[in-house]
């Protein structure tokens, strides 16, 4: 049986847009300890901006406006057995946002901006929007990690970064939020790629996990084509 809140969880966990903090206020409260034993945690950046390695991996996400892609995504919920998994597509671009439609178990698409997140409804692109002010705020800092925004993360994040021993072109960032009203409901984000993020872990503070994989990247064509301008267009309710 999939939960009547099912479609909030999944969407907004990509920040959880990632992580919905409309859903489960209530278990939040029961915050569990958080667990910075990921290795990424032993190293803190100091002064991300002088960073040469730190700056290499910005530049490369800075390099990509646009990218079309694959995910998947799993929830493990505290209290429950079973992880929640969908799966779907997403578009990234710079200059309108990204465009997030969920096509397993259920079929739903959102579409994500500094102005908020938008739930595209059926039928001539009727949306419904958030309104909450803390998902609007989240929802502009996962833009900040798409776009590889330095001074954003910056601002809202302690920040530590490691390069792969293994693969020169391989890093993993570690983010632990700054703000209270932030920590109050995430513990950190942990973002692991090479010219793009290609996963992203979510630990809550109520101990819900998500995870996200990105797969099938592809820049080409370097412009929006008229059908995925189109999936942009979003109406105020």
């Amino acid at each position: 049986m999939i939960p009547k809140n099912f479609v909030k969880i999944f969407p907004v966990a990509l920040l959880g847009l990632f992580i919905c903090f409309s859903v489960n206020l209530a278990q939040s409260k029961n915050s569990t300890s958080p667990h910075f034993n990921e290795k990424v945690f032993q190293y803190p950046l100091k002064d991300p901006p002088k960073n040469r390695s730190f700056l290499s991996v910005a530049k490369n996400l800075q390099k990509t406006p646009l990218i079309r892609g694959s995910f998947s995504q799993k929830k493990t919920l505290k209290g429950f057995k079973k992880a929640l998994k969908a799966s779907g597509i997403f578009i990234y671009s710079k200059k309108e946002g990204i465009y997030w439609q969920l096509q397993k178990p259920i079929t739903t698409a959102f579409v994500f901006t500094p102005q908020g997140g938008f739930h595209q409804k059926k039928g001539n692109n009727q949306t419904s929007s958030t309104s909450n002010p803390l998902e609007r705020e989240t929802i502009k800092i996962f833009l900040s990690i798409f776009s590889g925004n330095i001074s954003q993360l910056n601002r809202n994040f302690a920040l530590h970064f490691t390069p792969d021993t293994r693969d020169k072109n391989a890093w993993t960032i570690g983010l632990i939020p700054k703000e209270k009203s932030v920590k109050k409901y995430v513990h950190y984000f942990i973002l692991k790629g090479k010219d793009h993020i290609q996963d992203v872990k979510i630990l809550e503070s109520n101990g819900d996990l998500t995870r996200l994989l990105f797969f099938e990247l592809r820049k080409e064509p370097v412009e929006l084509t008229q059908d995925e301008r189109n999936k942009f267009l979003v109406r105020a309710p």
